[in-house]
């Protein structure tokens, strides 16, 4: 507490602005360099930083700014993701008790909880270990990149708010035709960030490995498929479910909005960075087309089997489908 006193009274005492005002002692190491702001990067970050910040502010609880140092990319990309909805013609609202945003789709209420994954506290049996960088000049090194690692922490953060939505729930909070959201931004889960599509489908589908069928007798090949997965093992035996969205287990959560922006690295219009992947057996399923940000995929069922495509909204493509 003396720490958020302290934000308090620098807030008051400097001319910085309000994200920036104060540095505490235990503030992120991203919202340190973001506010010394030395090179071009970390300016046009910061100048970000305070865009977001005038769309959000009314939107903002009560402890937002006294978590910020902190809580850097996480209160980031609540900022993020409520902007990128507003700027897109979307009426947001928030407050103090209840998921992070809420809005409304057709005289719907859609709710958006906002999780930012992460690679877990290192050295632990789950954990996602970090990626090797080498220098400039230095020979490559080939390390194996550790999927199941990763899915589990997709898994840990959207079990936590889902979760959550079942508080809610039963609070009264949000209502069972309600809509309901899971922002999830997979920047800062080491390896997740360039293949975020692939882990979400993971994740959410339990889709697995390539796997190759080739001719015995010629070796030519005939054709690729995935796995197909049901759960995995953590370190301690126990197995964690990759089904969530066909299974039914988590049928009150009606989709995952995924992200891998962060601060510096974001597209140019708010959300282009978006993947919207529905629940295939919502109890309240997601019409498409709604959020016209990023891509989204679009499921179709057939014979007991999903079919799915991507349509994409972005900038330069507004209308096209792949």
């Amino acid at each position: 507490s003396s720490s958020l006193d302290q934000i308090a009274e620098d807030r008051v005492m400097t001319e910085e602005s309000e994200l920036f005002a104060a540095e505490p002692g235990g503030a992120s190491a991203a919202y340190t360099n973001v506010r010394a702001a030395d090179h071009q990067p970390l300016i046009d970050a910061k100048a970000h930083c305070e865009e977001l910040w005038a769309d959000f502010k009314p939107l903002a609880d009560r402890q937002f700014l006294d978590r910020f140092p902190f809580e850097f990319h996480q209160r980031w990309f609540e900022m993020y993701t409520a902007a990128a909805l507003k700027r897109a013609g979307f009426e947001v609202h928030s407050a103090d008790a209840g998921p992070d945003i809420q809005t409304s789709i057709d005289g719907r209420r859609v709710w958006i909880e906002c999780v930012c994954a992460t690679g877990g506290e290192p050295g632990r049996p789950d954990s996602v270990p970090e990626r090797v960088v080498t220098k400039l000049g230095d020979p490559p090194v080939v390390t194996r990149v550790p999927h199941e690692k990763v899915v589990l922490r997709l898994r840990n953060s959207l079990r936590e708010k889902a979760d959550k939505y079942t508080t809610y729930l039963k609070n009264g909070v949000v209502k069972p035709d309600d809509l309901l959201v899971v922002s999830l931004n997979v920047h800062a889960i080491p390896h997740a960030w360039p293949d975020m599509e692939d882990f979400m489908m993971r994740s959410l589908y339990g889709v697995g490995n390539i796997v190759i069928r080739m001719s015995r007798d010629t070796g030519e090949v005939l054709g690729t498929d995935r796995e197909h997965v049901a759960s995995i093992s953590k370190a301690s035996g126990a197995e964690v479910g990759v089904l969530p969205f066909i299974d039914g287990s988590m049928g009150h959560i009606t989709g995952v909005l995924g992200s891998r922006a962060d601060a510096a690295n974001r597209p140019a219009r708010l959300g282009d960075d978006f993947d919207f992947f529905p629940n295939l057996t919502a109890d309240q399923p997601w019409p498409g087309g709604i959020i016209k940000l990023g891509e989204e995929w679009i499921f179709e069922e057939a014979d007991g089997e999903w079919t799915g495509k991507q349509a994409s909204y972005l900038r330069d493509n507004p209308d096209s489908e792949k």
